[in-house]
């Protein structure tokens, strides 16, 4: 090979080479992002938001519908819940606290419009399913709690109150726990956010479900055992196994679990733990899959790397949070960070270049739970083994591009 076409290639390697260094330096410093100092993380939440509420003006929520099977309803349900997350933490501006209720009620009202019921079937047990039903009361229910009583649309409480009373009925006669989303199948993670939409109506008037869900909570027992986790999907109409755990689906019922039933969500959590969070290169992850088993993955897990889920790890981060685990749940956030590839443009902050905004929709809801950004992590370790790696990955390129450099020379 000609010299001239020799050091062309190696002008291309070793621009390969610095890109992939460049990487690697990034990744380690946004294991640091300051989410912890005052300020900072609610204006990250704050433009991560108007992101997501940008994208949504662009019908971004519809593009989703055609990735995603509930795309418009979930990226809409994630949004309006992140905003929720947002008037919860006190003390608030006045402007962000009615802009954050302003787009709680947009949100709702998308997901309680005829384009976000279109997807669904009107005519099973609990109209438009459990996956509809589920996300469309629970983020209502949410927006009827920061909503003082004088202040609350009676319509919308009549709605709330008569779908309370749909899912209560069919949680309590069907011979199953998990309602059907679709004719035929059936989610567990659905019928969960189901009955924590009861627990809120308990929280907002007098107590109706307190016994209804103690019951159901009973009869999901009834199909899990001592060592077991409620299942990924089961038979709409026997309960019977059809995908036994999975990651994404454990972590988004623990969150709606703890409301339900703590101790009960507590023993799961604990079986979890053991069986889905992993390492790889010393930074913590969830898995789609329990340790020891793989699989492929499919549209509720999105895409899986080294074993590990996204959906399960992005919304892990929320679980991990909630269940006192500030360490994982700030090491997953800051991960996020850095392989999500942020990136904050004046008032807009958005996540894998602006191109899955409900992966953006996903990260807000997780990166908003209150209290995560309390969490101090100059008091943790948890990097260090990942710095180890990626010096001895740039050790490695280093003695790439001197060998070639010498090669070269040599020719």
């Amino acid at each position: 090979m000609p010299h001239h076409f020799r050091k062309i290639i190696y002008a291309i390697g070793a621009l390969i080479l610095s890109v992939c260094a460049g990487l690697i330096i990034w990744f380690n410093v946004q294991l640091y992002y300051p989410f912890q100092q005052s300020g900072i993380i609610a204006r990250d939440q704050i433009a991560h938001l108007h992101f997501i509420r940008d994208a949504i003006r662009q019908h971004a929520d519809s593009d989703m519908q055609e990735v995603y099977p509930e795309g418009y309803v979930f990226m809409n349900a994630l949004y309006g819940l992140a905003w929720y997350n947002i008037i919860v933490q006190k003390p608030l501006e006045n402007t962000i606290a009615n802009e954050a209720k302003k787009e709680i009620h947009s949100a709702w009202k998308r997901i309680h419009s005829a384009k976000g019921k279109s997807t669904f079937d009107s005519t099973l047990s609990i109209p438009y399913g459990a996956f509809y039903a589920g996300w469309d009361n629970y983020l209502l229910g949410s927006k009827l709690l920061i909503t003082k009583p004088a202040e609350r649309d009676s319509n919308e409480v009549l709605i709330f109150r008569k779908n309370c009373e749909s899912i209560a009925r069919v949680l309590h006669n069907a011979s199953t726990p998990f309602p059907s989303s679709y004719e035929n199948k059936a989610w567990p993670a659905d019928g969960v956010v189901c009955a924590a939409s009861l627990g809120i109506h308990d929280k907002i008037f007098e107590p109706e479900y307190h016994h209804a869900l103690k019951l159901w909570v009973d009869h999901v027992k009834s199909t899990t055992k001592d060592s077991s986790l409620i299942a990924h999907e089961t038979d709409a109409t026997t309960g019977k196994l059809i995908t036994s755990a999975r990651g994404s689906s454990q972590s988004l019922m623990l969150i709606f679990l703890l409301d339900i039933d703590t101790a009960f969500a507590r023993q799961q959590f604990n079986i979890y733990r053991k069986q889905f969070v992993d390492f790889t290169f010393g930074l913590p992850s969830i898995r789609e899959y329990p340790i020891g088993t793989d699989g492929g993955g499919d549209i509720d897990s999105g895409p899986i790397i080294f074993g590990s889920g996204a959906a399960a790890t992005i919304v892990g981060m929320r679980t991990m949070s909630l269940y006192n685990e500030p360490t994982l749940a700030y090491a997953i956030r800051n991960s996020i960070e850095g392989f999500g590839m942020a990136s904050s443009t004046g008032d807009s902050k958005n996540y894998l270049f602006a191109q899955f905004p409900i992966a953006d929709a996903f990260i807000a809801w997780a990166n908003t739970t209150p209290g995560l950004q309390d969490v101090r992590p100059e008091a943790y370790t948890w990097r260090n083994e990942f710095h180890m790696y990626s010096v001895a990955a740039m050790l490695v390129l280093v003695a790439t591009l001197i060998v070639a450099r010498r090669y070269i020379r040599s020719s």
